[in-house]
């Protein structure tokens, strides 16, 4: 498995000066990526190479941090365009719309491509904590 990472971000936060109890994130950002993998020698490597642009509005943020605190509002918005070459997909090219939006719970509601999410922010990283909403 190999693969490259360029991502830029211009992001402005408020809040940051005297006795605040919130920050406040919002910005612009973009990048791309490319990844391939072989599972085994007989199989042809499987490569995608995807652009993207992401945008931060509004995203509030309690301060002092701690364990237990969310994201009270905002969201953020990316854009990929995701071209693959080799496996069962070689030679289409997808589009991917993400939304991620914050309500102050540790539950954030993500949408990809119009389907629905919910995701634990306490558990993330973890396999099997994200859910689809009815």
């Amino acid at each position: 498995m190999s693969g490259t990472v360029d991502r830029q971000s211009d992001l402005a936060v408020t809040g940051l000066a005297g006795a605040e109890t919130r920050m406040t994130w919002n910005g612009t950002g973009s990048g791309s990526m490319t990844h391939a993998h072989r599972s085994d020698g007989s199989e042809p490597a499987r490569q995608y190479e995807m652009a993207f642009t992401a945008v931060t509005s509004g995203v509030v943020i309690p301060v002092p941090r701690t364990p237990t605190s969310w994201p009270l509002s905002g969201s953020t918005t990316h854009q990929a365009t995701i071209k693959f070459t080799g496996g069962e997909k070689d030679g289409a090219t997808e589009q991917r719309n993400v939304t991620v939006a914050f309500d102050g719970t540790q539950y954030a509601t993500v949408t990809v491509n119009g389907e629905t999410f919910t995701v634990d922010l306490a558990n993330r990283g973890r396999p099997g904590h994200g859910h689809r909403r009815p």
